[in-house]
């Protein structure tokens, strides 16, 4: 993707924000997987620079084989806890539900988790997943559903299409949801084209972004049915302390982070990267996402900043892009991650 268009490169940011491409990385893992935000083929991991380097969180390449024998590809979800990679797959016996497997999006402090697949028509669906048990989540009536956050009180936020179950794809109009106990409540900013709802916190505070009727985009928090507007970028993940972080376009081209905080918007970039996406924040200021060297590289890299602004770089070994989605209070970190198909090793 070139920057020849800024409009396009906007659009095409917006449509990547929060994991919108994830269902292209999972059906495309073998040979290439879309990098969110940007739309790009993925061959190989890359590590950003950093002012602490690659610790735990981060991985080499993986052992060679000396084994004939072909593995089965690992699931593309994953778990990071303590430097240790855990695969999250849908359970034993639903495997036709997601041929591609589950991409989990969120995580909170119980570890319950919530997320999206692909069903084998190609359409969008959601999950819960809680010590094993899976739960489906469709919006009635949708064709299309993808929960994108949750909270500790069980509520989930999210977007769902009317008219298509590729909610991701360009052109397909969006609503947001608000699922709480087992009551779904739309969220469609006033006056929007589309709207869709990325995060909840404990005091149900809301974050997501709209679509003007000219076409641009901005970032918004509901609570108790009032929207409030943020024109700092796409609001998409907030924390019990109200901070706020997402992703906005300079005039140079680059693709930022930032945290706002109290009325304060602090920017950020990730060391070498044109593209910074942050995705989950937890209540220690700690924030995740994936950062691209530029909107044409062919690879990508998670991240990790701490609140002192020290990045350090998530990779799973063996994986063509790391995404890491969300963080919680426990340091617990949820992702997608698509390792391509073993092949034998002489």
């Amino acid at each position: 993707m070139a920057f020849a268009a800024r409009s396009n490169v906007r659009r095409r940011l917006r449509l990547g924000v929060a994991g919108a491409v994830v269902l292209t990385a999972l059906t495309t893992a073998t040979a290439r997987a879309s990098v969110p935000p940007v739309e790009a083929p993925a061959a190989g991991p890359t590590r950003p620079a950093s002012s602490t380097g690659t610790t735990g969180t981060g991985a080499s390449s993986p052992p060679n084989r000396t084994s004939t024998r072909v593995e089965a590809r690992p699931a593309p979800g994953f778990l990071l806890e303590r430097g240790r990679f855990k695969p999250v797959a849908i359970p034993r016996g639903l495997e036709d539900l997601a041929p591609q497997g589950i991409a989990p999006v969120n995580i909170n402090d119980s570890g319950q988790i919530v997320g999206t697949y692909e069903d084998p028509a190609g359409a969008a669906h959601g999950f819960r997943l809680d010590r094993g048990r899976f739960t489906k989540i469709d919006v009635p009536g949708a064709k299309g559903t993808q929960p994108q956050g949750n909270d500790n009180r069980g509520q989930i936020v999210g977007k769902y299409s009317d008219t298509s179950g590729n909610v991701s794809a360009e052109g397909v109009p969006v609503r947001g949801f608000l699922l709480d106990r087992g009551r779904y409540v739309r969220l469609d900013f006033p006056g929007a084209l589309s709207s869709q709802a990325f995060d909840i916190n404990d005091r149900g505070q809301v974050v997501g972004e709209y679509k003007d009727a000219a076409g641009d985009f901005h970032g918004y928090v509901w609570q108790r049915g009032r929207f409030r507007s943020i024109e700092a970028g796409s609001a998409i993940a907030i924390n019990n302390r109200g901070q706020i972080t997402g992703t906005g376009l300079e005039s140079d081209g680059t693709f930022r982070g930032f945290l706002l905080d109290r009325g304060r918007v602090t920017t950020f970039t990730v060391p070498g990267a044109q593209v910074t996406v942050p995705y989950g924040i937890n209540d220690q200021g700690q924030i995740v996402g994936i950062s691209v060297s530029s909107p044409t590289a062919t690879t990508g890299s998670g991240f990790l900043r701490d609140a002192r602004g020290r990045i350090t770089a998530i990779n799973r070994p063996g994986a063509a892009v790391t995404v890491a989605f969300d963080i919680n209070n426990r340091g617990q970190i949820v992702g997608v991650a698509p390792i391509a198909d073993a092949t034998p090793s002489p």
